[in-house]
Parts: C-alpha cells; sequence; structure tokens
C-alpha cells in the first residue's frame, strides 16, 4: 500500500495505515491494530463493523456507497494472517481537542473581525465623531 486509504464522513473519519486502523470522531481517536482485527462486515450502504479477537466491535461510518466498499475492500486485503487474541486491550484511545480549539480560534477570530467591522462603521456612518468618547 503507497498511501493510507481514508473514509471520511462530516464528523467521522477512518484511516488505514500499514499496521492500524485509525479512527477518529469529534471528541475521540482511536488507534485499532490490525493483527485484532478479525474480520471485516457490511452494515448497509455505509457502515463497516470490525469486530475485534476480543469479542468487542468497533463501528466505522462512510459518506458514500462506493468509497464505503472500496475501504471494506482494502481493510480486508491488509488484514494479517496471524492474529493477537488480546483484542481490545491494545486498542489506543485518546481525546481528539483539536477540533475543539480550531472552532473555538475561528469563532473568537469571527467575533474580534465582526465587533472591527462595527466599531469602523460606526465611525464612518457618524463622521468621526465617537473619538472623544472613546
Amino acid at each position: 500500500m503507497l498511501s493510507h486509504q481514508v473514509l471520511a464522513r462530516a464528523d467521522e473519519s477512518a484511516v488505514l495505515e500499514p499496521v492500524r486502523l485509525v479512527v477518529t470522531t469529534v471528541s475521540l481517536r482511536k488507534g485499532i491494530p490490525l493483527v485484532v482485527v478479525r474480520e471485516v462486515h457490511r452494515e448497509g450502504d455505509t457502515t463497516l463493523r470490525v469486530p475485534l479477537t476480543g469479542g468487542t466491535d468497533h463501528r466505522i461510518h462512510g459518506g458514500n456507497a462506493t468509497a464505503t466498499t472500496l475501504f471494506h475492500d482494502a481493510l480486508t486485503a491488509a488484514l494479517p494472517e496471524e492474529r493477537d487474541p488480546a483484542g481490545s486491550a491494545l486498542v489506543t484511545v485518546e481525546d481528539e481537542h483539536g477540533v475543539r480549539t480550531w472552532w473555538l480560534i475561528a469563532g473568537g477570530a469571527a467575533f474580534a473581525g465582526l465587533y472591527v467591522a462595527h466599531v469602523w462603521w460606526t465611525a464612518v456612518a457618524h463622521g468621526g465623531v465617537l473619538a472623544p468618547y472613546l
């Protein structure tokens, strides 16, 4: 595999790396080693169910049926012959704060921009009469 395979939806993405599957949502990032993936099942047109060797299931939601089919085929082909029975004990879960931080920065910048535009418009509309009051 020359590049990572990606399956994305508005609030979720899955990236197939050489040795693991990384599923990122708005608040979590899960790293699932391929050696604990038992198999991959289709559930509907845009959902994949990934059962692990320990008995836990993970679901991946795609944006469209074609992308989900291609990701399913790539993930199935990438699974190793040998499986590790540890299952979900090898799955890493991290809080994903980057998305929330980005929204806070963008919101703050938008607010500051609107405030500056309002002050400028008010000064232009009133001929600079507000300058003594600031």
